[in-house]
């Protein structure tokens, strides 16, 4: 994971990461595999605990 902008000074709209990863069939049989990414924000957003984006 690395910074995408300052996020001292970004808009709440902006990425503030970006996040890569790979994912590898290590099984006999194909598949295909959907990534999950759970965030979680500050009370002050007034967002629910877990948002799946």
């Amino acid at each position: 994971m690395r910074p995408y902008a300052n996020i001292g000074t970004s808009s709440i709209y902006e990425p503030a990461y970006e996040i890569s990863f790979i994912i590898t069939n290590t099984g006999k049989m194909s598949g295909s595999e959907v990534p999950q990414l759970y965030l979680t924000f500050p009370a002050e957003a007034q967002e629910p605990p877990k948002l799946l984006r």
